[in-house]
């Protein structure tokens, strides 16, 4: 008996050791980040969302924060309570930093910071039949009516206040008449007739403070359109390129006279309106303008006596003065003018081509590379032949390349694009 009574008490304090009805409550615990939240590219206006997650008892709730200063600072971020926080990405947000605070009844932790980095957004525009252009590799198409067709884009666009501004010409398809104006963000614009009547719209668009200017370098008709007004400068003159430059507008053009022979003014640039020559005679032509500094450089073509006959060569006028470029051999022997040209921190870029005098389309072109100071730059593509170097633009701190291929370069480096529509005329970088 006294064996099965102990026997029977054992069970009972092992029954008891176990719990048995009853227990302990978890332990409470401080909370520690289990997930970091990763640092994000993202293009403007993409969703970006960092996330994080920690452990603790009881569950933690969240707050996270914003640092603009590399974090030296730190403000909380009002609305921002849960483990993940999204936004849409703008050009202010570039190397924000984000961290989460993960707080309960015990304690709190806080993550490392994640930075963003925000990448602008590349838009490539060409010329063709294309009614839109690429953003960050991708075809944006512009909505379009039954009478637009057979669009003529333009060799620039412009940005102001966030509108993109780019001329042309379409087809009224109810009158069949070519009609000469611009697009902004896709709607049309229809300018006031040129002096000559000739209608073929804008091929130059420029945009200063809150104005928006617009040439058209096919015709010598003398002026320009300012605000979607006509402005006259001069009678038979050529616009052919505008640029902006602290404040100031700068246009190229060549003079003509009555009968389409050069005038006395010849070849040179406005700036402000006030006329600077380069050549007083026909032997030259300028094509484009770009500024640095207190030096103005025009690219075009100059023809000059070389022992007792005149010789025609490419390259561009800085401050007046001609430096002339040097073609590689196989092409040594065509008729060349500058087509586009650029500065930056004091180097000069330019792209050449066919004399647009001698053919009759401007993608006559040439070269699968650029100059540099002087200097021919062969430019590769990866597995693309028979491209060519149509203009060279500089944004920001990059050198971009255009070509008549489906793609570009940017710093050198080929970028492709899922196909061509046609010449690749400019790019805007935001």
């Amino acid at each position: 008996m006294r064996l099965m009574a102990f026997a029977a008490a054992a069970f009972i304090a092992a029954c008891l050791g176990c719990g048995g009805g009853g227990g302990s409550a978890p332990a409470l615990v401080a909370p520690t980040i289990k997930t970091q939240p990763a640092s994000l590219s993202a293009y403007a206006g993409a969703s970006v969302t960092f996330t994080v997650a920690a452990n603790g008892n009881p569950s933690p709730s969240y707050t996270w924060e914003r640092s603009n200063d590399g974090g030296a600072t730190w403000t909380t971020i009002a609305a921002a309570e849960s483990p993940t926080y999204s936004f849409s990405a703008q050009s202010s947000d570039n190397l924000a930093q984000f961290k989460a605070v993960a707080t309960n009844s015990q304690g709190n932790d806080t993550s490392q910071a994640a930075i963003l980095t925000y990448l602008p957004s590349t838009y490539v525009w060409t010329t063709g039949g294309h009614i839109g252009f690429w953003k960050n590799g991708i075809a944006i198409d512009w909505p379009t009516t039954s009478n637009m067709a057979n669009v003529a884009v333009t060799s620039n666009v412009a940005i102001l206040g966030g509108n993109f501004y780019i001329g042309g010409t379409y087809v009224d398809m109810t009158t069949n008449k070519n009609v000469g104006g611009y697009w902004v963000n896709g709607t049309w614009n229809t300018l006031p007739l040129e002096p000559s009547g000739i209608v073929r719209g804008p091929s130059n668009t420029l945009v200063s403070g809150n104005n928006v200017y617009m040439s058209d370098s096919n015709n010598f008709n003398g002026g320009y359109w300012l605000n979607g007004v006509w402005t006259t400068t001069s009678t038979s003159c050529q616009i052919t390129d505008m640029e902006s430059f602290d404040n100031a507008i700068y246009m190229v053009a060549n003079m003509y006279g009555a009968s389409g022979a050069y005038s006395g003014l010849g070849t040179g640039y406005w700036k402000d309106g006030a006329w600077v020559q380069i050549l007083a005679d026909n032997s030259g032509f300028g094509t484009s303008i770009t500024v640095s500094g207190s030096d103005v450089y025009v690219g075009g073509w100059y023809s000059y006596l070389v022992g007792s006959v005149f010789t025609k060569h490419f390259g561009y006028w800085k401050n007046g003065s001609w430096i002339g470029l040097t073609s590689p051999p196989s092409n040594a022997g065509n008729d060349i003018e500058v087509a586009s040209i650029a500065s930056l921190n004091g180097n000069v870029y330019a792209t050449a081509r066919t004399s647009s005098s001698m053919v009759t389309s401007l993608n006559n072109l040439l070269f699968q590379g650029y100059w540099v100071n002087g200097t021919y730059v062969p430019l590769v593509t990866q597995s693309v032949t028979g491209v060519s170097a149509t203009c060279v633009n500089i944004v920001g701190s990059d050198v971009y390349v255009g070509s008549n291929g489906a793609g570009y370069w940017k710093n050198e480096a080929w970028v492709a694009l899922p196909q061509s529509f046609g010449e690749i005329t400019a790019f805007v970088v935001q």
